[in-house]
């Protein structure tokens, strides 16, 4: 039922955080597909070493995360596809098993939105429940990107765009949305997510990036894309804040 990709490049400790928690779970009709962009720390070693029927993986230079990301897409089979990157992590052993039940309960929407437990350097976290994708996709992402189920079929041929470095994922939804999909949201927190990576250490695309994909995708009007810029500068000053508590 699920394709669950992760891509990593030279995080050996992350991918081991992230294979405990996948390779744990009680649910088990899953294929678990890892792309690795050609590491040098030991990564290709693990994934030979690892014994688990349900991993295939791949290690070769890529383009950056979303050109893997494509790659674990093209890759993959199952009904409904999830990011789970090196070291995010699936919070509990039962964790796909609600999935599976929400999906069903929900008549298999094109894209599940689910809540995410955010997790600082400093120990602290907190959790971040989906947002209604009729309301604020003309802000930014319903749900966090590894908190979010697609329906394989609703993404046919769509990948992400490479023109895009840290965004992409809001390119994805933001072409769903306008394709009409139906989405469902599970108020649970079905990822662990470290926050701290490419999204947040490049601030300037941050924001620019996002800007672009509600001029030249949604069509936004000027005066709501300078609302959902001060919305971001809000919410990213927050995350700084709560990373130095």
């Amino acid at each position: 039922q699920f394709t669950i990709i992760t891509v990593v490049r030279n995080d050996l400790a992350g991918l081991k955080k992230t294979a405990e928690s996948v390779c744990s779970q009680s649910f088990t009709d899953y294929e678990w597909i890892v792309i690795d962009g050609a590491s040098t720390d030991g990564t290709i070693e693990y994934l030979q070493s690892l014994d688990t029927p349900s991993c295939r993986w791949i290690s070769e230079p890529d383009r950056g995360i979303y050109d893997a990301m494509n790659k674990g897409i093209q890759m993959g089979s199952g009904e409904y596809v999830v990011f789970l990157n090196a070291g995010d992590a699936l919070p509990e052993t039962e964790t796909l098993a609600l999935v599976s039940q929400n999906l069903a309960s929900s008549d298999y929407p094109d894209v599940l939105f689910g809540s995410a437990q955010l997790v600082f350097a400093n120990g602290k976290s907190i959790r971040r429940p989906p947002k209604n994708m009729n309301t604020y996709i003309w802000h930014g992402l319903p749900a966090n990107h590894q908190a979010t189920y697609y329906k394989r079929d609703t993404l046919g041929d769509l990948l992400y765009d490479l023109d895009y470095k840290i965004s992409g994922d809001y390119f994805i939804i933001a072409k769903l949305y306008l394709k009409g999909i139906h989405a469902a949201y599970l108020n649970q927190s079905i990822v662990q997510f470290s926050v701290g990576g490419a999204s947040y250490q490049n601030r300037k695309l941050l924001f620019l990036e996002p800007y672009r994909i509600q001029r030249d995708v949604l069509r936004q009007s000027f005066p709501l894309r300078l609302a959902s810029l001060c919305k971001r500068l809000i919410a990213t000053a927050g995350m700084v804040f709560l990373q130095k508590l």
